[in-house]
């Protein structure tokens, strides 16, 4: 048997960890051969990704330009690199949207463009490009088929 637990919103880490250590307990002593298979959703997956994302512009230390084309290079290769890595997350970056931290989300729809800061995103039914605003508008584009970073 396969299980797929979605730790998420509306239940506490520990809850499910002490699930998780009961389950694995039964599967061993009673041979149920059960497969489990953890992922995150809701806000424990957004905090994953800014976790990886935060982690490799870091890494891109630097006030220079080049720095800074690094910085936004990183971003986007750790958000590509984590829509791989966690498809189901990854379509929520195509569903609800909350700009600017407030409470209201909305879906970016086709045609539609959200500008955060110096970066604006524009859905298209190609896919999804976000870019700087000024300077040499560096980004990144993302689709099923494929992603380009722009330096």
């Amino acid at each position: 048997m396969h299980l797929v637990v979605l730790a998420g919103d509306g239940i506490g880490p520990e809850i499910t960890a002490a699930t998780l250590a009961v389950l694995r307990a039964a599967s061993e002593r009673f041979g149920l051969n059960l497969r489990i298979e953890e992922a995150a959703v809701g806000h424990a997956g957004h905090r994953d990704l800014n976790r990886r994302m935060a982690a490799a512009v870091a890494a891109a230390a630097g006030s220079s330009d080049r720095a800074a084309l690094e910085r936004l290079g990183a971003s986007g290769s750790a958000y590509i690199g984590f829509a791989r890595e966690e498809p189901h997350l990854f379509r929520l970056a195509f569903g609800p949207l909350c700009a600017n931290g407030n409470d209201r989300c909305t879906t970016l729809r086709y045609g539609r463009s959200v500008t955060v800061g110096a970066i604006r995103c524009t859905m298209t039914t190609a896919g999804l490009s976000c870019r700087q605003r000024a300077g040499h508008h560096q980004g990144f584009f993302v689709s099923r088929q494929r992603y380009v970073l722009y330096r």
